[in-house]
C-alpha cells in the first residue's frame, strides 16, 4: 500500500486518536458513529435499549491504547504500533515472525483490510474486529516462528476450516451439505427433490456428479488445495468474527458452523460484493445471535417483577444446548428451520440464507432430541448389557441345577436331559426380553418425530424374532415325549447353542450397533452419529487384543466363581423345597 493510495484508518491511527476528537475516524459509518466518548458508562445489556444507534456507548480504553507512543518509529505505517523499549535500541515488532522479510504470503495491512471489509459487510462490532485481528495475528506469528509463513497460514486454515480434524469440515459432511452445494447454479431444492421432477435423475447426476462421500471429500481436498492465501485467511477471519460475538452460541458449535456457512456463501455472492453501503455496527449480533440467545435464555429463565428468575422446570422440559446443537447434525433438522412466513430456509439459494436469519422462527425449529426423564428405566436403557450378563448367566446356572422345578409330576423330581437343556436355554430368552424392554424404554426417551425412531423399530422387530426362535423350542420339548425319539434332545441342544450365542452377542455388542450399525455403517445417515457421538480413536490390534484378553480373563473368573460359589449353593435348597408341603402355617401364600 503506497502513500498515494488512500486507505481506511488503521488500528494504529485509531490508537493515536485516544483523547481527541474521533468523530470522523471511521469513515465507513458515514460520520454517524460516535466511538466511546469519555464520560459514558455501560447502561444496559440489551442491544436495542441503547440510544443513538447500535452500541453507542462509552468504554474504558484498553491498556494497549494507553501505551506511551513517543518511542514509536515515525515512519511506521503498521496497523499496530512498533515499540522501542529502551532508548536508542532497535524497535520491537509485535509480530516479529509475520513480516515481509520472512516471506509472509499476505501482509499485516492486507489482513487488517480483510477484517475491515468483513466488518462492513456483516456489521460486526469494532471491538470484536480488534480482538480477533490481534488473536489471528498472534496465531500466525506463533506458527510462523516455527515454520514457513505460508505453511503457518495453511495449517491454521486446516485447523479451523478445511483440515481432516476441523470441526467445520466434519459438520459439513455429517449434515450432507455437500449434496446441497452440489446442485450448483441450478439452485434446485436438493438432489432428492430434483430427482422427483421429469427427467430429474439425469439432471441430478449432471448437477451433483458423484454423490458418494468419497467423491465429495476428494472435491473438498481439491478446493482446499487450490484456494488462494487471501481466501484462506478471509475464511479464518470470518469464522473468528462470527465466534467472537456468538455469546452462548459458542456452546453449540455445529450451530456456529451453520452460521459461518451461510455467511461465507453470502460473502461470495455478487449481491454482497456489489453492496456499497456498510452494514450498521451490531447488525450481526442483533439479527443472528440475539434471537438464538433469547431462545436459549427463555428455556431456563422468565421475567418476574422486571427481573430474570430461574424457571421451575425439570430438565426433560427444557430444550438445552445439546438439543439445539443436534438440530444442525442432520439434513432433516436443517429442513425444520423455517421463516416466519413458513418458507423453509434450505429452499432458498445458499447465498440468500444469511440475509433471512432475522426472519427465522426458532421456536418452531428446535425440539427435544432426547428426553431426560427421571426414571429407573434409565438403568435398563443404559446398562442393558450389564443386566444381560448377570441375569441371563444366573438363569443358565440355576435352571440346570434345579430340575425338580420343571420335572413332570410323578418323576420324583427327575427331568430328562432334553428338558434340562431347553430350560437352561431360556436364559437366551431372558436376555432377549431384557433387550426388548430396554428398546421399549428407549422409545420413551426419544421423540417419535426424530429420525432415531426407525432404527429402534427395526431393532425391536429383530429382537421379537430372536426371542421367538429362542423360546419356542421349549414348548415343543415340554410337550413331546423324549423317550420315544432323540429329536427333542437335538432340538434342545441347538436351542441352547443359539441361546448362548444370543447372550454373548447381547452382552458384548452395544445395542446401537445392531441391525444398522451407527458406528461402522457406510450409510450417510449414520455419519453424524459417527462424527459427534462415536468419535473416538481406534486402537491398534495389539492393544485391542490385550484389552479383549483382559476382559475375557476377568469375566471367566467371575463366571466360574459364580457357578461354584453361588449357583451350586442353591441346588440342595431348591431340591428340598420342591414339593414341600407346609403344614400348620397360616402365612403361606
Amino acid at each position: 500500500m503506497g502513500d498515494t493510495i488512500p486507505r481506511e484508518p488503521t488500528l494504529e491511527s485509531e490508537a493515536n486518536l485516544v483523547g481527541r476528537d474521533r468523530a470522523d475516524s471511521y469513515t465507513t459509518q458515514g460520520g454517524g458513529y460516535d466511538p466511546y466518548p469519555g464520560g459514558h458508562s455501560r447502561r444496559e445489556t440489551d442491544v436495542e435499549s441503547m440510544g443513538g444507534g447500535f452500541y453507542d456507548r462509552g468504554t474504558t480504553p484498553s491498556a494497549e491504547s494507553l501505551q506511551d507512543f513517543h518511542h514509536r518509529r515515525p515512519d511506521s505505517q503498521a496497523s499496530l504500533p512498533t515499540f522501542d523499549y529502551a532508548s536508542g535500541s532497535l524497535g520491537y515488532e509485535i509480530y516479529p515472525a509475520w513480516v515481509n522479510a520472512r516471506g509472509c504470503p499476505i501482509s499485516k495491512e492486507e489482513i487488517e483490510d480483510i477484517f475491515h471489509d468483513l466488518t462492513q459487510k456483516f456489521g460486526f462490532q469494532r471491538d470484536n474486529m480488534r480482538n480477533q485481528f490481534d488473536f489471528l495475528m498472534q496465531a500466525l506469528d506463533s506458527r510462523a516462528s516455527r515454520m514457513a509463513a505460508e505453511q503457518a497460514l495453511l495449517t491454521l486454515h486446516a485447523d479451523y476450516i478445511g483440515g481432516e480434524h476441523a470441526n467445520y469440515r466434519k459438520w459439513y459432511f455429517a449434515a450432507q451439505l455437500d449434496l446441497d452445494d452440489a446442485v450448483g447454479a441450478s439452485q434446485s431444492q436438493g438432489l432428492k427433490r430434483l430427482k422427483s421432477m421429469r427427467g430429474g435423475r439425469a439432471a441430478a447426476a449432471k448437477a451433483g456428479g458423484d454423490k458418494s462421500l468419497e467423491g465429495a471429500q476428494d472435491r473438498w481436498r481439491q478446493v482446499m488445495q487450490s484456494m488462494s492465501h487471501y481466501d484462506r485467511l478471509r475464511q479464518v477471519a470470518l469464522y473468528l468474527l462470527c465466534w467472537g460475538e456468538a455469546a452462548q452460541v459458542r456452546f453449540v458449535p455445529e450451530c456456529l458452523c451453520f452460521i459461518f456457512k451461510c455467511a461465507d456463501d453470502y460473502y461470495r455472492s455478487p449481491e454482497c460484493q456489489n453492496r456499497m453501503d456498510p452494514a450498521p455496527e451490531g447488525l450481526y449480533l442483533r439479527a443472528v445471535i440475539k434471537p438464538l440467545y433469547q431462545f436459549i435464555r427463555d428455556q431456563g429463565y422468565e421475567v418476574q417483577d422486571n427481573k430474570y428468575v430461574r424457571r421451575e422446570r425439570d430438565h426433560e422440559d427444557i430444550i438445552g444446548y445439546d438439543d439445539v446443537n443436534q438440530l444442525f447434525w442432520y439434513p432433516e433438522g436443517l429442513a425444520r428451520i423455517m421463516l416466519k412466513d413458513k418458507t423453509r430456509l434450505i429452499d432458498l439459494a445458499p447465498a440468500q440464507r444469511f440475509l433471512k436469519f432475522d426472519q427465522i422462527d426458532w421456536n418452531r425449529a428446535f425440539f427435544k432430541t432426547y428426553i431426560e426423564k427421571r426414571t429407573f428405566l434409565q438403568l435398563l436403557v443404559h446398562f442393558n448389557r450389564i443386566w444381560v450378563i448377570h441375569v441371563s448367566i444366573f438363569w443358565f446356572y440355576t435352571a440346570w441345577n434345579s430340575p425338580g422345578i420343571y420335572a413332570p409330576s410323578g418323576s420324583n423330581g427327575v427331568a430328562s436331559t432334553a428338558m434340562r437343556l431347553s430350560a437352561s436355554a431360556l436364559g437366551g430368552g431372558i436376555a432377549t426380553i431384557i433387550m426388548i424392554a430396554a428398546t421399549l424404554a428407549e422409545f420413551m426417551l426419544i421423540p417419535t418425530t426424530w429420525n432415531n425412531t426407525s432404527h429402534l423399530t427395526r431393532r425391536l422387530f429383530f429382537f421379537i424374532i430372536i426371542g421367538g426362535i429362542v423360546i419356542a423350542p421349549t414348548f415343543y420339548v415340554a410337550l413331546y415325549d423324549s423317550k420315544k425319539s432323540n429329536v427333542p434332545a437335538i432340538v434342545a441342544s441347538v436351542q441352547l447353542g443359539i441361546a448362548v450365542l444370543v447372550t454373548i452377542l447381547f452382552g458384548v455388542v452395544p445395542s446401537g450397533r445392531m441391525f444398522g450399525d451407527r458406528v461402522a455403517g457406510k450409510a450417510r445417515k449414520y455419519l453424524a452419529s459417527q462424527t459427534f457421538t462415536a468419535s473416538y480413536p481406534s486402537m491398534p490390534w495389539s492393544a485391542r487384543l490385550a484389552s479383549i484378553m483382559l476382559w475375557v480373563l476377568v469375566l471367566s473368573c467371575k463366571l466360574v466363581e459364580s457357578y461354584f460359589f453361588l449357583a451350586l449353593s442353591f441346588k440342595p435348597s431348591i431340591k428340598a423345597m420342591t414339593g414341600m408341603i407346609v403344614q400348620g402355617c397360616r402365612d403361606q401364600l
